[in-house]
């Protein structure tokens, strides 16, 4: 459903129908300028969301991978070796009515905040963007309109 490229260019992530975030390794190849099409298995599969996968960015200093789905829920994993999932995010997006969550995310030139679609304040049947903190991403900030 949707995909991102590492700022170094060296990995793709991509969001997926089976509720997976796959990462694909695809550096050496560029590198190499394939003169034939290759086909390649992910170095990690994240599991982290419970319904369909829509969304993934990466961190611009390359410390994290940021995903969403229809699970209501934005997931922050730590770029690595391990790829572990640091914190879900909810509070933004559990009073949301509807089932298809969050489709895009967009962080900010430095990395500090990361902004994501379809977001409800609490008890309001508004909808809004919520921008996320990158401190602890508990905190965030409301673009209504």
């Amino acid at each position: 459903i949707d995909c991102a490229w590492s700022p170094d260019n060296s990995l793709i992530a991509s969001a997926s129908l089976d509720n997976n975030i796959c990462i694909w390794n695809v550096g050496p190849i560029l590198k190499n300028n394939p003169s034939n099409i290759e086909t390649l298995a992910p170095i990690k599969v994240l599991s982290g969301h419970e319904t369909f996968a829509r969304g993934v960015a990466w961190d611009p200093v390359n410390k994290y991978l940021v995903s969403t789905g229809d699970d209501k829920k934005v997931n922050i994993w730590e770029v690595g070796n391990e790829w572990n999932l640091l914190q879900s995010v909810v509070s933004p997006y559990k009073s949301k009515e509807s089932k298809t969550m969050i489709r895009k995310l967009s962080w900010c030139p430095d990395g500090s905040n990361i902004c994501t679609t379809n977001a409800t304040p609490l008890n309001q049947n508004i909808h809004t963007a919520a921008v996320l903190m990158r401190d602890d991403f508990s905190n965030w900030i409301d673009l209504i309109g």
